[in-house]
């Protein structure tokens, strides 16, 4: 790092002497490798003064924008577990009465989540399941009007559409 520093301070003292030693009359006397050598060394200043400019900038942008990360009170943290447990079993409750009006087998783990669908004679694994809501816009509010629910397995994705709500 230090080495490049120097190279860099180097290549401008360089950079700042050439400049400084061209004059508007001495352009034409210049051999043609001496303004190569010179278009060179104010592009690399130039690649220089531009790097500098995009590590400051990125720089300032990482240390301000970060937020400080709120910390919360152990009751509020309780609080949260407890509620995102209600609503996992809610919506665990929900795909299973749902799964029983198509009066479709399944299994489930210890947790009371639907691991396995019987379709056709055999077993599948569900590895994700996604609940979408099905809205229909009032004249002044958005009704639940039903849900679909996709299960996902290896090979393929199963709909349901129920017109039940969740809750």
């Amino acid at each position: 790092m230090a080495e490049t520093v120097r190279l860099f301070k180097g290549l401008r003292k360089s950079v700042e002497q050439s400049l400084a030693s061209l004059s508007p009359g001495t352009l034409e006397s210049f051999p043609q490798a001496e303004l190569e050598k010179n278009i060179i060394v104010k592009r690399e200043f130039m690649m220089y003064r531009t790097w500098t400019a995009i590590l400051l900038t990125l720089m300032l942008t990482l240390t301000f924008s970060v937020a400080p990360s709120q910390s919360q009170s152990p009751g509020q943290l309780r609080a949260l577990k407890e509620r995102a447990i209600k609503i996992t079993k809610m919506k665990n409750d929900f795909v299973l009465r749902v799964l029983k009006s198509y009066d479709l087998d399944y299994r489930l783990t210890k947790e009371g989540i639907v691991a396995q669908l019987n379709l056709d004679g055999k077993w599948i694994a569900v590895n994700q399941i996604d609940i979408i809501p099905i809205a229909v816009e009032d004249p002044t509010s958005l009704r639940v009007k039903g849900h679909q629910i996709f299960f996902y397995t290896d090979t393929q994705i199963l709909n349901l559409v129920s017109d039940a709500v969740v809750r």
